[in-house]
């Protein structure tokens, strides 16, 4: 029976390594160059509301997140809603996510009311808009990933000639 050619490394740990980077590269969604439009946390007492104006630099898509921070208690009730001057154009009737697609650069007008009832009548929300460009490509794969694999398939290559020179898997144990 001939033992496998190849130094332990090679035949077991560096494949291992480099089917785990594949894997979590593979499973990551690519990034988008987003722009942040707006971040505002505030306080609401008693039922109010706010109106925020945001520009918007080109077309694109707007992302719009409403949080209720639930401090003290969370709102009764937390709404918003994105508008131009002269219309409406996408309604949330609670927290979470909207995504309003924008088809010209332009003042948009964001609107977020709440009512607090709890013992304190008040209550803390959180907002942010970002904003994505038509045309606006991924975000490429950091250099230090390209530099990591190339890293890798170096090792590979190194101890594969180094137990190539040493003749076998024996003599390369008794050196390393």
């Amino acid at each position: 029976m001939t033992e496998p050619k190849g130094h332990p490394f090679c035949r077991r740990v560096l494949p291992g390594a480099c089917a785990l980077l594949v894997l979590a590269l593979a499973a990551e969604k690519p990034a988008h160059a987003d722009t942040v439009l707006l971040g505002q946390t505030g306080l609401i007492t008693g039922s109010e509301s706010f109106v925020f104006s945001v520009l918007v630099p080109s077309a694109g898509t707007m992302d719009v997140q409403l949080t209720d921070i639930a401090w003290p208690d969370r709102l009764s009730s937390l709404s918003g809603g994105i508008t131009t001057a002269t219309s409406v154009l996408q309604e949330m009737a609670a927290p979470g996510n909207m995504l309003v697609s924008i088809g010209a650069a332009g003042t948009y007008y964001l609107h977020i009311a709440g009512v607090a009832q709890d013992a304190l009548d008040m209550g803390l929300y959180s907002v942010r808009v970002d904003f994505q460009g038509e045309g606006a490509s991924t975000v490429p794969l950091p250099g230090a990933a390209w530099l990591f694999i190339a890293g890798l398939a170096a090792l590979a290559a190194v101890l594969r000639s180094s137990t190539l020179w040493l003749g076998n898997r024996r003599e390369c144990a008794a050196v390393c």
